[in-house]
């Protein structure tokens, strides 16, 4: 059977349930940059997701088949969320029983694939139980320090009983040969792309407001590690070291963290210094990396510095926490970030200062990774998952 015709006839499903567009941080951008590179060779793409993301997803994929597991309950319990309070209190009580009740229909479930006559489930997040009946091919991302043995019973399991293993970086990859046997011949390692998310984004003129600044898009949470960002320019601020440039955050998270640190950077007078502006549309995100000096992250733990690979395809030079993965992925995109320690906010001030110092050779170094990314495109992912697919159907290994 030629390529074409099997890829025309090749019936796919992705479970996106409970990952919620724009708000699931690199899960939901790893999720989103596969669903795009399957639509590149494959026609017959189905999205499950829950009922309350359905709308989201029809937004974001409006040519690709959508379907909802458990729909009707679950929208008519969503009905009276808007009300008031009290619904919204009692609508979300219900929502989880029904969810953590419906998730166990593997019946239903079986019954709704064997409908759609698919081929090939895709899982793309390593915490999800696969719960159809045929071949899946599960997502790892990484296995995060603070996982519980349950967690990571459950990943084990996904591991073993799939068809295929998709990493998006080599360090988690390495990580999970590490852990678990004989599993090489079915682990892929398909880094992400973002490119296409930017590139056909108008530029504007939001971030002019902001003067010099580095920019850490992520979602907020304590692993993210934003506190010893701006302990640091507590720091710099009281030893007099007025040259650091200004700091911009986006992203949401957790509100509690996000109003604890517009506290603290209210308290320290650091207003005209420190911006957080939330969730930001991608067209803003595309003004704010192009007209950045520079991307910084300080994360205690990645699976794969987004932050750092997005900074590179607009040529910004990158400062980065010293963690097993950045290094890795510094070597793996050629790039030399400018590294100090996420738990010393001495060092991560000095970092900033010596970048300034030193600008115009992070910038040169960074026109050389820029080109490694732009090779990591769409069309490279789109081809990789083919191999993926055809060794899960065929045994075929393409890579």
């Amino acid at each position: 059977m030629n390529r074409q015709k099997k890829e025309g006839s090749t019936k796919i499903i992705v479970d996106c349930r409970g990952i919620r567009p724009n708000e699931f941080g690199g899960v939901d951008t790893f999720t989103d940059m596969i669903i795009r590179g399957l639509a590149v060779n494959y026609r017959n793409i189905t999205i499950d997701v829950s009922a309350e993301d359905e709308e989201l997803y029809r937004n974001r994929y409006k040519n690709l088949n959508i379907i909802i597991t458990y729909d009707k309950i679950l929208r008519d319990i969503n009905k009276f969320r808007k009300k008031n309070i009290f619904f919204k209190i009692i609508t979300s009580i219900l929502n989880r029983i029904y969810l953590q009740f419906g998730r166990r229909l593997l019946v239903r479930r079986a019954s709704h694939a064997k409908r759609y006559e698919c081929d090939l489930v895709i899982n793309p997040f390593h915490l999800h139980e696969n719960q159809y009946p045929m071949k899946v091919v599960n997502v790892v991302h990484s296995i995060l320090p603070h996982y519980t043995s349950e967690q990571i019973s459950k990943i084990e399991k996904n591991v073993y009983s799939s068809s295929a293993v998709i990493t998006c970086w080599p360090w988690p990859s390495d990580d999970l040969k590490r852990r678990f046997f004989q599993i090489e011949k079915k682990l892929f390692t398909i880094p992400i792309t973002t490119e296409s998310n930017f590139k056909h984004h108008r530029f504007t003129n939001f971030s002019k407001e902001f003067g010099e600044y580095i920019f850490f898009p992520s979602v907020i949470s304590p692993r993210k590690n934003h506190i010893k960002l701006i302990d640091a320019y507590i720091y710099g601020i009281s030893n007099n070291q007025f040259e650091l440039p200004n700091l911009v955050f986006c992203g949401g998270g957790d509100i509690k963290i996000i109003n604890d640190l517009k506290k603290k950077v209210e308290f320290h007078n650091l207003k005209e210094k420190i911006f957080f502006l939330g969730y930001v549309e991608t067209t803003i995100i595309t003004d704010l990396y192009k007209n950045c000096i520079a991307t910084i992250s300080p994360s205690l733990f990645e699976a794969g510095y987004v932050t750092l690979q997005e900074g590179y395809l607009f040529a910004k030079p990158a400062l980065c926490a010293k963690t097993s993965p950045a290094i890795s992925h510094a070597e793996f995109l050629n790039a030399s970030p400018i590294f100090f320690d996420p738990n010393d906010e001495e060092d991560i001030c000095n970092a900033i200062l010596y970048f300034q110092k030193n600008r115009k050779k992070y910038e040169h170094l960074a026109v050389g990774s820029q080109e490694v990314v732009k090779n990591m495109g769409l069309n490279n992912l789109s081809d990789k998952l083919v191999s993926v697919i055809d060794f899960c159907l065929d045994g075929r290994r393409g890579y």
